[in-house]
């Protein structure tokens, strides 16, 4: 009697395993195909909405770049158009001619520190304004 009952004990076990394992192959499998369709989707919809709002920070910076340089512009334009930078150019010029001296030695003069002192202000304030303007520079017509 033992052996009938191991025989069938065993017997038995082997089903519930049978059983138990087709159980987890048909729950797991189709568990497997949904995640990795929405892994897919997910994916997919991140991609997209990282590249939207790349494209959208693209466009307001190169909005406010090109805003930023049209500012810059104007603001040499209204210092080449100003006559107060025109007349210290035309006196130093004059003064220069002058003096018979070198640039270098007319710059480095007493003369020319009395000539720009009472003009430069507004020059003073334009960097003063922009902390990445290191030198302005004056050219006229001779260059």
């Amino acid at each position: 009697m033992q052996s009938d009952r191991s025989k069938r004990s065993g017997g038995a076990g082997s089903v519930r395993r049978a059983i138990l394992a087709w159980f987890l192959v048909l729950a797991v499998a189709p568990l497997s195909v949904v995640s990795m369709v929405s892994y897919s989707q997910a994916r997919q919809g991140l991609v997209e909405s990282a590249g939207a709002r790349l494209q959208s920070r693209s466009r307001d910076v190169t909005v406010f770049v090109e805003g930023w340089f049209e500012n810059r512009f104007l603001d040499l334009r209204r210092e080449a158009e100003s006559r107060d930078n025109a007349e210290l150019l035309r006196i130093l010029s004059e003064q220069w001619a002058a003096s018979g001296r070198t640039l270098h030695e007319f710059v480095s003069d007493y003369d020319w520190a009395v000539a720009v002192d009472d003009r430069q202000k507004r020059l003073a304030t334009l960097v003063e304004t922009y902390p990445y303007i290191y030198d302005v520079l004056l050219f006229d017509g001779e260059g």
